[in-house]
């Protein structure tokens, strides 16, 4: 017969402790697991369409402190209020719009505006590169009528409201939209975004104020592999001065992998 010495922790005792420091361990496992697996769908569904877009089109976002960016899980339909809204024919150029709405049809479905510290310069970001990835296969089946090759000048012709805005833009038009536009040297757009091309141009806000307070516009467009992003600096008339600071401010922000 064998005598246990109660002075000393009992062997049921240690076995019991032993259990419950395991069945401790695998709550708390489950509850990490737990944790893991939300934070997994946060990533997955709690993106913004800014950051879903960026990742779609393998570009870094390490956005500078000197902005704040909106948090829209969809796109934004309507920069000027939903209240302003607009017809087909006025996106297309068939009908004419003034004030706000004019501003929804320049600005048709962004995915981000992003605001400066010192307030007087917003950036309006409209990624159309995420489409041509997600409709890539589509578009290069369709590519007589899309033009591939062409998609950056497809969205510059919108804003110059240049020719058929139902039709891509024909090499012909891109001759000529390139002489309205101005390219920054190859070196700046691999410094500033790691992109293969970069290109400013005013933008005709037909005398209407964003916001009302934002009455002068210069798109800034940067692509790599044929897919885009525009970036539509908002100003006043008197920190459109600063443009150039502005889009160094921005420089780093976006980086194409």
């Amino acid at each position: 017969m064998t005598f246990v010495n109660l002075a000393q922790p009992s062997l049921y005792r240690r076995v019991t402790q032993t259990l419950t420091k395991t069945k401790l361990t695998m709550k708390n496992n489950f509850l990490l697991l737990l944790i893991l697996c939300f934070i997994g769908i946060s990533n997955i569904y709690g993106q913004t369409a800014l950051e879903k877009a960026m990742k779609t089109m393998n570009v870094n976002i390490n956005l500078s402190p000197l902005f704040t960016a909106t948090q829209n899980k969809e796109l934004i339909g309507f920069v000027a209020g939903e209240s302003y809204k607009y017809t087909s024919n006025q996106t297309y150029g068939y009908e004419y719009s003034t004030g706000n709405v004019a501003l929804n049809v320049i600005f048709t479905g962004v995915h981000s505006i992003l605001t400066h510290k010192d307030e007087n310069c917003k950036i309006i970001v409209f990624a159309s590169g995420e489409k041509t990835v997600l409709d890539g296969e589509f578009i290069k089946k369709m590519s007589p009528i899309f033009q591939v090759v062409n998609m950056t000048f497809n969205r510059i012709k919108h804003d110059f409201r240049y020719g058929n805005s139902l039709k891509s833009a024909t090499r012909a038009e891109i001759e000529e939209l390139d002489m309205m536009v101005s390219h920054y040297p190859k070196e700046q757009a691999l410094e500033m975004f790691n992109a293969d091309d970069m290109i400013m141009y005013p933008l005709n806000l037909r005398a209407n104020a964003f916001e009302g307070k934002y009455t002068r516009s210069r798109a800034v467009v940067v692509a790599k592999n044929g897919l885009p992003i525009f970036f539509y600096f908002m100003m006043t008339d008197e920190s459109v001065k600063n443009f150039d600071q502005y889009l160094k401010d921005l420089s780093g922000s976006f980086m194409f992998n």
